[in-house]
Parts: C-alpha cells; sequence; structure tokens
C-alpha cells in the first residue's frame, strides 16, 4: 500500500476552502480531484494502493480529531459521536457511514478488521459511494479542525501541524 500522509493533508486543506472556491462539478471541486488522482495513480499502476491509503489515512485522521474534540470536552469519542449522530454538534452533521468507520477505528486494534470490512463492503457495494467516503470523511475532518479552532482548543495552523505529524508516524510506523 501507499504510504504517503501527503494527500490525505491535500484532501483535507481542500475540504476548508470557503464554498464559494468550491466547485459544484465534481471535476472542479479541489477535494474531489484528490480522489481523483488517487484513483488515476491506481488506474495508472493497476492497483488500489492510492485510493485506499487515503480512504484509510482520511478515516485516521477524522478518528484523530474526534479524540481530540473528546479529550476537549472532557469525554469519550463514542460520546461525541453519539452527539454527531444525533446532530446535536453544530457544523458536524455527517454521513452515518462516516460515523461507522469512526466507530470501528475508534475501538483500536480490534477494530481495524472492522474497518477494513466496512471499507471493502462499501467498494464492493457502491464504488462510487466508497470515493464520495472518502470526500466526506475529509470534509468531516476539516469541520473538526474549524471547530478546534472556534473552541479555541488549538488554532488552524497547530491542529494541521499535529494531525501531519500523527499521519507522518502512522504512515512510518
Amino acid at each position: 500500500m501507499k504510504k504517503d500522509n501527503g494527500p490525505v493533508m491535500e484532501l483535507i486543506r481542500a475540504s476548508m476552502l470557503p464554498s464559494f472556491l468550491r466547485s459544484k462539478a465534481r471535476s472542479e471541486d479541489p477535494v474531489c480531484q484528490v480522489v481523483s488522482r488517487a484513483a488515476r495513480a491506481d488506474i495508472a499502476e493497476n492497483s488500489g494502493d492510492h485510493v485506499h491509503s487515503l480512504a484509510i489515512g482520511a478515516g485516521v485522521s477524522a478518528a484523530g480529531l474526534i479524540s481530540w474534540l473528546a479529550q476537549s470536552r472532557g469525554t469519550e469519542p463514542s460520546a461525541v459521536l453519539d452527539r454527531i449522530e444525533q446532530a446535536s454538534i453544530k457544523g458536524l452533521e455527517t454521513p452515518n457511514r462516516v460515523v461507522a468507520m469512526l466507530r470501528t477505528l475508534l475501538t483500536g486494534p480490534p477494530g481495524m478488521a472492522a474497518t477494513a470490512d466496512l471499507m471493502v463492503q462499501i467498494f464492493a457495494e457502491d464504488e462510487e459511494g466508497y470515493y464520495d467516503l472518502i470526500v466526506e470523511l475529509g470534509e468531516f475532518s476539516a469541520s473538526c479542525v474549524n471547530l478546534l479552532d472556534t473552541t479555541g482548543v488549538s488554532t488552524t495552523e497547530a491542529t494541521l501541524k499535529d494531525l501531519d505529524e500523527m499521519l507522518h508516524d502512522f504512515y512510518s510506523g
């Protein structure tokens, strides 16, 4: 599997762009372009390494950020996910498959098999939906970064730096 945190950070940064800079056409949306580049690289190499690495990295980023949010609120990540499912955290409303993936990731090593099973299932049932999941994870991570900044927990720049370091450790570990 391709091990590079650059595309994940690019996905999150693109997701942070103001809506007026994001195109309604998928082919022109900076977030979708990150996923498209990964898919084209996989086609060129006859693999799935780039897309799957991007999906895993986006999931790990989102899970790490949820853990950070939970810690800042003095609660458990599962409680934050419960509130997100109830859409009671403004700005973090998100599709159920993102929450399902985060729940598996946040269970630690035993959850990695469940995460892999979930990703395989989504990819097998709806390949385009799998790409959408990557976009949604990037957007969710961007929302978490913004929430950490607006609540005074961490600046956007500091969070992105910490996230980049976490992903570097994840991919090199």
